[in-house]
């Protein structure tokens, strides 16, 4: 028999290759090893949404045949395998979860197969929020999503306190530094205000600049470099005299020092629009530095045929390179079009008081107003004509019908309003730590009816909501500093500037 015995062990042996014996052990007691299986993957994972990823699996195995993978579970059906990588098949929008219980956390098992041995792994993929700037298209919009009686207050706490007044009316506003707030008196002023020793200087740039102050004339908007800590140029917008009682929009640079004694230089002009206008309306007179770029916003000073001529300044968004020595020079990549204007970037506007750069989206957007109804939030794209006055929301005042609503050819906006809600300083907020539900938003300060519009294009559709400032007077600009409190300023007389935390 003992002849017999390694015969018995390699047919023992070749059965249990050919057929499989499982772990156990031989007719003789010697052990026999199945093939062992196992699936690596993290069972807690996370990923921001629009993201299509969600992770690779390892499969161990010591079997010589591959391991099939299966995927099931609750919401298996919005997951595909490809080869060891899992995906979404379409990409996850937290705003608008597909997960079972709408949660935003995704439950699903993977399977793993080799012959007769199988593994499982429980995944938890939870899908966070990140920031979006949806532009759409959203037209055309529901009344709730165009009449501000329908928007949503903020319910938080808001503390509001009066800091400082004027004689005059507030136009511009922003934080030099989180101790310096500077702002424009629409009568020919800059106003500092130092935050801590609550100290105000007062620059009168009428002493050099021939300002007109007529109707909507004056001081407007401003933005800045920073030189060192504690001086910075300042670019400006204002309407200026000319020598045949007409005016134009002149764009201006001063060094504004916050050293002690406070001293502004004499501004000195580094542009004028061409167009010499009878009308005191529609200047604009926005800027915004955007590196080395400057955007100027020049309205249609009631020249509505103005908005569509590309050899006129009017109704227009223009865009400058800002050279080593603060010069200006045209854009050279504002449009291909031979017939524009050198520094015309877009056209088509009516009167755009407000410029915003969301520098997380490379984006640049405009606050225009409309005629009666009809004023518009744009996203600025070089080359384009927004409408005015052909395509328009609005109306004559009184009534009756300017143009039509929408031209296949012409950029539509990404939000109107009806009625106007007077729209003036827009600013994008990527982060508020003091007040989060203002993340990622685009806030407009509205003159009418004294209130800032918190507009989130985040999801599907546009969502907004307001802060409503109600007997506190016309909102005409606001900034925020680094703590996140809002300071806003007001276009009333007497001109008022307050702080919300």
């Amino acid at each position: 028999m003992r002849d017999q015995k390694p015969s018995i062990l390699f047919l023992n042996s070749l059965f249990c290759l050919v057929c499989g014996c499982g772990s156990g052990s031989d007719p003789l007691g010697n052990q026999i090893t199945s093939a062992s299986l196992d699936i690596v993957a993290d069972g807690m994972l996370s990923i921001p949404e629009n993201s299509t990823f969600v992770t690779d699996i390892e499969v161990l195995t010591s079997a010589s045949q591959p391991a099939s993978l299966q995927i099931s579970g609750v919401d298996s059906s919005l997951f595909q395998l490809n080869k060891r990588s899992l995906f979404f098949k379409d990409s996850p929008d937290y705003e608008n979860p597909s997960s079972h219980d709408r949660d935003n956390s995704y439950e699903i098992t993977v399977s793993a197969a080799v012959d007769d041995v199988s593994a499982e792994k429980d995944l938890l993929i939870t899908v966070l929020d990140r920031n979006e700037l949806n532009l759409g298209p959203y037209l055309p919009l529901s009344n709730a999503e165009f009449d501000y009686e329908n928007y949503e207050r903020l319910a938080s706490d808001l503390i509001i306190e009066e800091l400082h007044s004027e004689d005059s009316k507030f136009w511009g506003a922003r934080f030099l530094d989180d101790n310096h707030f500077l702002a424009t008196r629409q009568d020919g002023l800059f106003i500092l205000y130092d935050l801590v020793d609550q100290q105000v200087h007062r620059f009168d740039v009428k002493e050099s600049i021939d300002l007109s102050v007529r109707r909507q004339g004056g001081l407007f908007n401003f933005d800045f470099v920073r030189r060192n800590n504690d001086t910075f140029d300042v670019t400006f917008a204002a309407a200026i005299n000319n020598d045949n009682e007409t005016s134009s929009l002149g764009i201006y640079v001063a060094n504004i020092s916050t050293r002690e004694g406070h001293t502004i230089s004499t501004p000195r002009q580094l542009f004028k629009t061409d167009a010499n206008s009878v009308s005191a309306n529609h200047f604009g007179g926005d800027v915004q530095i955007v590196g080395d770029d400057l955007f100027v916003s020049s309205g249609d000073r009631n020249c509505r045929s103005c908005a569509q001529d590309a050899s006129d300044h009017r109704g227009k968004i223009l865009r400058f390179e800002i050279q080593e020595d603060g010069t200006l020079v045209p854009n050279e990549r504002n449009s291909n079009s031979a017939e524009l204007k050198s520094e015309i970037f877009s056209l088509g506007h009516r009167n755009p008081q407000g410029i915003a750069f969301a520098e997380e989206f490379e984006t640049v957007l405009i606050a225009e107003h409309g005629p009666q109804g009809g004023d518009e939030i744009n996203v600025l794209r070089a080359g384009e004509n927004y409408g005015w006055p052909l395509a328009t929301f609005g109306e004559e005042y009184g009534g009756g019908v300017i143009g039509t609503h929408r031209i296949p050819e012409y950029h539509d906006p990404i939000v109107y309003y009806l009625p106007s809600i007077a729209p003036r300083e827009i600013r994008y907020v990527e982060q508020n730590n003091l007040f989060p539900e203002l993340n990622n938003s685009l806030l407009v300060a509205s003159l009418k009816f004294q209130m800032i519009v918190v507009l989130k294009l985040n999801e599907g559709r546009p969502k907004q909501s307001i802060i409503d400032l109600s007997g506190f007077g016309r909102i005409s600009s606001f900034d925020i500093n680094s703590v996140g409190e809002i300071f806003f300023v007001t276009h009333s007389s007497p001109g008022r500037l307050y702080r919300i935390r």
